[in-house]
């Protein structure tokens, strides 16, 4: 039995930049992982009006949006990955996620991915700006320097 066979989680939409490669791959990953369903896949650029601008004040801009649109609610990120993998087998793991030092391990490393995603997928320079290319953060970016440094300096 899939996790989708069980209704894994009901209601939630996975919303992502579709101008991001990065962003796409981890779309058609959840997709793949039969967590979210592909008509619950959805690229931001398919929202229009007050729906894109609760999504963009949500931070779509920096990362990946879970939105129930039944309630209106939004989760973004670690937590939003979460709650798509609640209802799944992986409860368990999620219960041990959300404890406060690993949520913080997970948000450092996911924030640091998600803000550098345009060096581990760099799009076509000829193809206009992505919609959502994320904000400079020079934290995440020392961190993402540190991580390429560890091999040369081990």
């Amino acid at each position: 039995m899939t996790s989708m066979d069980r209704d894994t989680a009901p209601g939630l939409w996975l919303v992502y930049d579709g101008d991001c490669a990065f962003c796409c791959a981890v779309a058609r990953a959840f997709q793949r992982l039969d967590l979210v369903p592909a008509p619950r896949c959805k690229a931001f650029q398919e929202f229009q009006g007050k729906e894109a601008e609760r999504l963009w004040d949500a931070g779509i801009r920096n990362e990946l949006i879970v939105y129930e649109p039944k309630s209106g609610a939004l989760r973004s990120g670690v937590d939003g990955f979460l709650w798509i993998l609640a209802p799944t087998w992986l409860r368990p793991l999620v219960f041990v996620a959300s404890l406060a030092p690993a949520q913080a391990l997970l948000n450092l490393c996911y924030r640091t991915i998600a803000y550098n995603r345009q060096f581990l997928a760099p799009k076509d320079p000829a193809r206009i700006r992505c919609a959502c290319d994320p904000d400079f953060e020079p934290g995440y970016r020392l961190a993402w320097l540190m991580i390429l440094a560890l091999p040369v300096l081990a």
